[in-house]
């Protein structure tokens, strides 16, 4: 080649840079994606990813009739037709055709409901599922896990084995406050449950394969609240002296203890494995307790911020959780601790207000 001219050159690689401009002009007939949706006439927020689209709503709101926008790649197809789709579809999804065909790709609908109020007083109680003599729990998108003492139940018909998680009389103020108790089984791979309360969803299909990730913590986080700053409210603990159940070792020396947090994050819920592990959270606002309390005693916990965006996300989540055994996750604690809660708020303000 060192005596071929520079036109010589050309010619020999024409054939491969025609090839190579080929290939790139025809990359959209590759292309199948979903690349935005909107609730047509509303702010809500949807967010899509590579394979279901999340649609945040404020909880309780009747949405069913409102009808679905999108866009997808500019050359490919979809059997759906933007504005014609209701959000009362079972199941919502939109499938999307590349133009040669050959790339099909279907997203589902899922939604991620939101509170239009961040004071809880805990007085309204409704029942968890549709099913007559279903557990009652808060109103306001609150859930337990006292389906899994329903699931015991059903293996062991036999035992008795009360709710962890119950309304009580003895409130802070008002007729009504949140009861959760450790409450011993008769699983002995799992020989305690500790009452616990959360923003999320219990997901009984979970417990199985890997019962950490029945709870799905966290709903879609109402920005006009602006940034989380504190969680506040009133609680009242005994750790009490029942059997302290601590197989693997993992309680210290002052036993039990109650648990207070909050976290907030972004995109897909998390679950009580990755609650504190995943690198998409923003700020975590956390409390426990060892010493017992005779009466309602106040707290106030301040969020602190892993990662402080100058704007919060659209798909910016938020769980609060209360358990009466810190490590209740893991089948350690002490049986009868009980932690009362009442009159909880989250403050919010600027982002110049969070305290470093």
């Amino acid at each position: 080649m060192r005596g071929m001219n520079r036109k010589g050159i050309l010619y020999l690689f024409l054939p491969l840079l025609m090839g190579l401009i080929a290939c790139e002009s025809d990359t959209g007939a590759w292309e199948a994606e979903l690349e935005k949706a909107w609730i047509i006439g509303r702010q809500d927020t949807v967010e899509v990813t590579a394979t279901e689209f999340y649609l945040y709503v404020p909880m309780g709101e009747e949405v069913k009739n409102e009808r679905l926008g999108f866009s997808i790649s500019k050359r490919a197809s979809s059997s759906s037709v933007a504005g014609e789709l209701s959000l009362g579809d079972t199941p919502l999804s939109i499938t999307v055709v590349s133009e040669n065909g050959e790339v099909e790709r279907t997203y589902r609908a899922d939604y991620m409901y939101y509170p239009t109020s961040y004071r809880f007083d805990f007085e309204n109680w409704v029942p968890a599922h549709s099913e007559e003599g279903s557990f009652l729990v808060p109103s306001g998108g609150w859930t337990c896990g006292n389906d899994g003492i329903d699931m015991l139940k059903a293996f062991n018909s036999t035992s008795e084995i009360p709710y962890p998680t119950m309304r009580t009389n003895h409130a802070h103020t008002g007729k009504a406050a949140v009861q959760l108790q450790t409450v011993k089984t008769p699983n002995e791979s799992a020989p305690l449950a500790a009452g616990s309360l959360f923003l999320g969803n219990f997901n009984i299909s979970n417990a199985l394969k890997n019962p950490k990730h029945c709870l799905e913590m966290g709903y879609g986080y109402s920005r006009e609240k602006g940034f989380p700053l504190r969680l506040e409210g009133w609680f009242s603990y005994q750790q009490g002296n029942g059997r302290l159940v601590d197989e693997g070792g993992l309680l210290g020396e002052d036993g039990d203890r109650c648990n207070i947090y909050a976290v907030l994050y972004t995109g897909q819920r998390l679950n009580a494995e990755n609650i504190f592990a995943s690198d998409r959270i923003l700020a975590i606002a956390k409390y426990t307790q060892a010493k017992d309390k005779e009466g309602y005693e106040h707290f106030s916990i301040p969020f602190r911020y892993r990662n402080l965006p100058e704007e919060l996300p659209a798909n910016t989540m938020l769980t609060i959780m209360f358990s009466s055994s810190y490590l209740g996750q893991d089948y350690a604690g002490r049986v009868g601790a009980k932690l009362l809660i009442d009159d909880v708020s989250l403050v919010g303000g600027k982002r110049s207000d969070i305290e470093q």
